[in-house]
């Protein structure tokens, strides 16, 4: 069946191939669902009614409003529209491989609504298994976490910042055990507890027993040094 519109009403050819007896029977099914008809039969051809001309305007916005839902959800499983939560851990900020990363992703997904929430690890972790937020950037986890599966993004060596007026300023020590009578300023273990085990641990495997005499939460403590 062939609908094509005319300034008065729609003419409507019939393929003589399918004009049988079920083709008009759906017709009298559909005009009685809607309680008047839907068709004019002329001696030019058939006709649309104005309620037959409503129905195919209707239908016509129905196909193309189901069409843009499933062109949506589509790009929603794809991860290409919707909200991103993601939490960040300050060290992450001081390099550029992760801040070029966000700023590229929302310039190619920009139907994404990307929300970025500074967080210690182990408040991105909470929040995670609280799913507060989808992901985050986590300076270090525990790889053995039940419920979490980590990606590694890059790497941070570990410095020995020391005043200008150490001994050990020009002439950095080659073994940690050489600092073992040095007071040390270092993070509390609740803003981290696996990674301050794993430096304290392996400080401590190398002989060195750390004298923590300040406590700091980031790198503002360069100013106490």
């Amino acid at each position: 069946m062939v609908i094509g519109k005319s300034r008065t009403r729609t003419p409507v050819a019939l393929n003589t191939a399918f004009a049988q007896p079920a083709v008009s029977k759906h017709v009298k099914d559909l005009e009685d669902h809607f309680g008047g008809p839907l068709f004019e039969r002329r001696p030019d051809g058939v006709h649309l009614t104005y309620a037959g001309e409503q129905l195919l305007t209707g239908a016509r916005e129905l196909i193309g409003m189901a069409t843009a839902i499933e062109t949506r959800v589509k790009a929603m499983t794809r991860g290409e529209v919707g909200a991103l939560i993601l939490g960040f851990n300050e060290t992450v900020s001081w390099g550029t491989i992760i801040p070029k990363t966000v700023y590229e992703f929302g310039h190619r997904y920009p139907d994404v609504k990307l929300t970025m929430q500074p967080m210690t690890s182990v408040t991105q972790i909470a929040a995670l298994q609280a799913k507060r937020i989808d992901g985050g950037f986590l300076f270090h986890r525990d790889p053995a976490h039940p419920a979490l599966t980590g990606i590694p993004l890059l790497s941070d060596p570990m410095l020995l910042a020391v005043p200008r007026r150490s001994k050990w300023a020009k002439r950095p020590p080659s073994r940690l055990v050489d600092l073992a009578d040095e007071p040390f300023i270092w993070i509390p273990r609740h803003v981290a507890p696996p990674y301050y085990d794993r430096i304290v641990g392996h400080c401590r495997n190398a002989g060195l027993e750390l004298e923590i005499v300040q406590d700091a939460m980031d790198g503002s403590a360069r100013f106490l040094v």
